[in-house]
């Protein structure tokens, strides 16, 4: 508690240099929600705001060795409670008059993927991470893989639009796992915009899509330090056609040049995906992707 007693005595030097405590020295977003932390320190007061909370987090981060993920956030009865936690176990979005911050780095922001993109998980993955994104999902099927390099997967989500569900499996040493499957059509469709959130837990991922619990998925390795990529694919629904019919698509559209605006997204990602069997360089479909955010215990 030392520690933290002099880094919350550095804060307010901090605060005070920007004219009083209610000016924040940098931007902080908060979620609402209450999130179960691991090993978190209590640091209430009466007069302790959000945005203190979560600078606290942010300079109590690495100090004699003390790691900050995030910090929980709650006020009751005029007494406000700040816990700065080295981990997660599980978030109740349903929770009022809670909310938490989380303190780590931005992999990517405002970016497309072409059919994938690769972001490292410098070190790999420590129990009690959460990684969230913002992304749209396409119209065929939209990936992501937590990945043991070169080729292990120790878990991968698709996120189908074509069919409005949601598989989780797992590749490992050669050989698919157990497929399981949720059915949720009001969720995954084309064009939708999903907030992922997953904490690494010692025995599973625990999923969320737009602050809903989704799914757990049971560890299949727990060699978590060497899962050091998050890949994100996409790809239109072309798995159900035949390459004759992807042809006659391709040259269809190819002979209009560059691709109209009034063509449907869906006959746009078919085209593309079509594309991608006949000739050995092709365009490819965007997946757009808002930000993606590992809170790091580094």
């Amino acid at each position: 508690m030392a520690g933290l007693f002099y880094c919350m005595c550095f804060f307010a030097l901090a605060v005070s240099a920007y004219g009083g405590c209610d000016v924040k020295p940098q931007p902080t977003n908060f979620t609402p929600g209450k999130i179960s932390g691991r090993s978190c320190q209590d640091v209430s007061s009466r007069e302790i705001t959000a945005a203190q909370c979560a600078m606290m987090c942010l300079y109590t981060q690495g100090y004699q060795g003390y790691r900050c993920a995030g910090a929980s956030f709650s006020c009751l009865n005029e007494t406000c409670q700040c816990l700065l936690c080295d981990g997660f176990e599980e978030v109740d979005f349903s929770a009022m008059n809670t909310s938490f911050y989380l303190n780590g780095r931005v992999l990517g922001q405002n970016v497309n993927i072409p059919p994938f993109k690769e972001f490292a998980l410098e070190g790999g993955l420590v129990v009690g991470q959460i990684i969230r994104a913002s992304l749209k999902l396409l119209s065929g099927k939209t990936t992501l893989q937590f990945m043991i390099p070169p080729q292990d997967i120790p878990m991968l989500i698709d996120m189908r639009s074509f069919n409005g569900q949601v598989v989780r499996n797992s590749f490992l040493l050669g050989e698919w796992g157990s497929e399981e499957v949720n059915d949720m059509t009001s969720t995954i469709a084309s064009g939708k915009e999903i907030n992922f959130l997953c904490i690494v837990r010692a025995d599973a991922f625990i999923v969320y899509f737009d602050s809903t619990f989704v799914f757990k998925f049971d560890h299949r390795s727990y060699d978590f330090s060497s899962m050091t990529i998050f890949k994100v694919m996409g790809e239109g629904d072309l798995g159900k056609h035949p390459i004759g019919y992807c042809s006659k698509i391709s040259d269809r559209l190819s002979s209009l040049g560059d691709i109209p605006s009034s063509i449907p997204h869906y006959i746009y990602n078919i085209f593309l995906a079509c594309s991608e069997q006949l000739s050995p360089s092709p365009s490819s479909p965007d997946l757009a992707i808002d930000s993606i955010k590992l809170a790091t215990l580094e």
